[in-house]
């Protein structure tokens, strides 16, 4: 019986047996394209995972602002950036069903210069700007 014991202490400490496996999944890549983005488009975000454990691991994707479309429990979603411009944060956490990993990823969102500079609704109409021909 001791040596029984010996040899499972042995095996465990140099990573023969299943002593030492890792349950967690692991985000292998996490990206946006495109990135950045143009305020109130779309970007398809995908994520890859990987598990030692059964080999499945599910997805779930997280916002504060911008919006998510459709499922969220899908490898690859859209989201469809803010109006306005800056820095944003989507998260993505994978599990599988024992433990979890999480990662974030910054997407930038820029204004479309043409559209902001056509568009009315971005003219100051109460300005007092020379107009030509006055």
């Amino acid at each position: 019986m001791k040596i029984f014991q010996y040899l499972i202490v042995c095996f465990c400490m140099t990573g023969l047996t299943a002593c030492n496996i890792q349950n967690d999944p692991e985000i292998l890549n996490i990206r946006a394209e495109p990135n950045p983005v143009y305020a109130g488009e779309i970007s398809e975000l995908s994520c890859e995972a990987v598990s030692s454990y059964l080999g499945e691991v599910d997805y779930a994707w997280f916002c504060s602002e911008g919006e998510i479309m459709g499922f969220n429990t899908k490898q690859n979603i859209s989201w469809i950036a803010p109006a306005e411009p800056g820095v944003y944060i989507v998260s993505v956490e994978v599990s599988n069903g024992i433990s979890k990993a999480s990662e974030d990823l910054e997407i930038t969102v820029i204004l479309n210069e043409i559209e902001y500079l056509f568009n009315p609704d971005s003219l100051d109409w109460n300005s007092n700007a020379l107009l030509i021909g006055d």
